[in-house]
Parts: C-alpha cells; structure tokens; sequence
C-alpha cells in the first residue's frame, strides 16, 4: 500500500514537471558567412554625438574577450567593451583611433556595426601625464581600501587609467 502511495505521488509530480512548452525550431549549423568584400556600416555614437556614422572597411574593438575585428561579413555578435582604443579603417585605408571608457557593440547580419560608448575622445588627445597621477592615486586607494567597495572602485580606475597610459604610450 505504502508503496503504491509513492509510485502515484511520483508519477504525479512527474506530470507537474512536464513542461508545458515545446520547441518548433530546429537548432542547425550556421550558415556559410557571406562574401568579406565590401564595406562595413559602422554607427559610432557617445550619448551627446555622432563620432562615426558611415561605410568603413573595418573597426577593431576592446572586447572584454581581447581586440576583436570586425568586417564585413563578420559573424553577428554581441560584445562588452572595456576601456582601450576603437580603430577605425576607413574605405580610403586612413585610420582614426579613439579612446573609449567601456560601452556594448553589435554587430548585425547586414553588415552593420552600432558602437555605443558613454565616453570616448581621440587617442592623439590623451594626456599621459594625468592619467600617471591618476593611476598612483587610484593605486594608493586600493592599497588604503576599507572593504571591497572601496577596493572595486578603485580596481575600476586602475584599469581605466592603465588602458589610458597604454594607449597614449603606444599610440594604439
């Protein structure tokens, strides 16, 4: 009896946990990557302006994954920035470079990138000197941190100032 009274309150459960959903699609390999001629869309915004809003042959990113390229063509994505240098190559070959703080790139099947960044300013405009004396400060702030708040805002500004010095340095 005993034993029945389990079997039944199992199989019960066991219908409660049937989902009551289904898949209609079919998950598949990806499709073959079309043709990497061609210009890429590139939408470079900061919230006050429009940095870049035109056909490109490429944008390079600092994913939080590492530099990422992009093309056209390029496999639709989602990507995190944190703070380092968006290059931009124009369809002529000419380069612009520009500092940015953190934001998110997409980029679409239709060969389209949209880069969105709350800050960003040309690589030639850095000021290497200040970010060094922000970087010390920052440093000496998580050496003297209480707790991990404190320590976390200042490993934020040791990694924005360290990108920044980087990029002034090497002209990234």
């Amino acid at each position: 009896m005993f034993r029945t009274l389990i079997t039944q309150t199992l199989r019960q459960r066991a219908a409660l946990a049937t989902p009551c959903y289904s898949f209609t699609g079919v998950r598949g390999f990806a499709a073959a990557a079309p043709s990497a001629e061609g210009t890429l869309r590139l939408n470079f915004r900061v919230p006050h302006a429009e940095l870049v809003d035109s056909q490109v042959h490429s944008v390079t990113i600092p994913a939080t994954s590492g530099y990422m390229g992009v093309v056209s063509g390029h496999v639709p994505t989602i990507a995190e920035l944190k703070p380092g240098v968006v290059t931009v190559v124009k369809s002529d070959g000419a380069e612009d470079k520009f500092f940015v703080n953190g934001g998110f790139a997409f980029v679409t099947k239709d060969n389209e990138c949209n880069v969105s960044v709350l800050e960003a300013c040309s690589v030639a405009d850095l000021d290497v000197e200040h970010a060094r004396k922000e970087l010390e400060g920052a440093l000496s702030r998580y050496q003297s941190a209480q707790n991990d708040e404190e320590k976390g805002l200042a490993q934020v500004s040791i990694d924005l100032h360290q990108a920044v010095v980087s990029a002034a340095e090497s002209g990234w």
